[in-house]
């Protein structure tokens, strides 16, 4: 048995050695403590659908990039799934920007010959019937959407990935069910989010008929909560306010605010799951409102309640961060 003065002995020769060692981590091997993961409040990023406001959510994008706020998750319907894959698949929001005013995004989308087509219809639907395919009603398939969207996030790398996490809203024509692709082809998750019934054919995917989410899912808060946000941006392009008689004067009015209404009613219940709601003025810009100068005024729209929600964003994410290195 060790005596009292061998068993200090070796109790300090153990202290110094455990000291010595625990310094070495921290210094002659610096790689260890530069490994600790950096803990920061996850944002995910929801993109509602609007038409030509959907631009808006490109000013929004400037002001982020600006502002480094970061993104770590995109969810979007409609237009907002369009600028969604584009940011996520790598394009800076100046880049999206000169697509969209430089007309780009505009002939990749518009129907061409709608009239044409629609005189077509009798005879398309016989074609598809002697050729024994299935036919689905629409004036367009609007591949070339499809195309451009994968070729603009591939690049010359040929590499069809996002750099942050993409999910497009879009529905199930057969079940009437929300559906959520987070699929490898992103352009197909674009044009099924973007079909617009009766105008777009639906999507045939696996045992689904897609067509535009903005049918039931507007602003898709919800999904940003299931893929565990810390924070939940969303940008909401819905029209609001109210109207008078006088604007009720001609088809497109009555049917555009009807499906207006629908809109808001079925967004409002799911924006109180967001922590932020940025909402651009944009109640005069219609849903084909594709002039450049309009196009301007959604995304400087975008720009300013995106800068003046900046105070609020950065607090939570602040706050949230925070919370977490307590509980990390």
């Amino acid at each position: 048995m060790l005596s009292n003065p061998q068993k200090l002995k070796t109790s300090i020769l153990l202290t110094v050695f455990l000291l010595f060692f625990t310094f070495s981590l921290y210094t002659v091997l610096p790689c260890y403590s530069e490994s600790k993961p950096v803990i920061r409040a996850k944002v995910g990023l929801v993109l509602g659908g609007g038409g030509a406001r959907g631009a808006a959510h490109i000013g929004v994008l400037k002001v982020f990039e600006k502002e480094n706020i970061p993104v770590d998750y995109i969810v979007g319907t409609s237009v907002g799934s369009l600028v969604g894959a584009l940011y996520a698949g790598g394009l800076t929001p100046k880049e999206i920007e000169e697509l969209v005013l430089s007309g780009t995004i505009k002939e990749i989308y518009k129907t061409r010959f709608p009239i044409f087509r629609t005189l077509l219809l009798p005879f398309t639907k016989l074609i598809y019937k002697i050729r024994k395919k299935d036919y689905y009603a629409g004036l367009y398939s609007d591949f070339k959407l499809k195309n451009y969207v994968n070729n603009a996030i591939s690049g010359k790398q040929g590499i069809l990935m996002t750099q942050i996490p993409f999910s497009a809203v879009s529905v199930d024509l057969v079940s009437g069910d929300r559906v959520i692709l987070d699929i490898d082809d992103i352009g197909l998750a674009v044009q099924a989010s973007t079909a617009i019934p009766g105008l777009r054919k639906p999507i045939k995917y696996e045992d689904k008929l897609l067509v535009d989410g903005v049918i039931i899912d507007n602003v898709p808060v919800e999904e940003a909560c299931k893929n565990h946000s810390d924070i939940i941006i969303a940008v909401d392009i819905d029209l609001k306010g109210i109207c008078s008689c006088a604007d009720f004067n001609t088809y497109e009015k009555v049917l555009t605010r009807a499906f207006n209404i629908n809109l808001i009613t079925q967004s409002e219940s799911k924006l109180k799951w967001a922590d932020i709601v940025i909402a651009p003025e944009v109640s005069s810009i219609r849903i084909l409102d594709f002039d450049k100068d309009t196009l301007l005024s959604a995304i400087k729209a975008g720009e300013d309640e995106a800068t003046k929600m900046l105070p609020e964003i950065k607090k939570k994410i602040n706050l949230r961060t925070q919370a977490l290195k307590l509980y990390f």
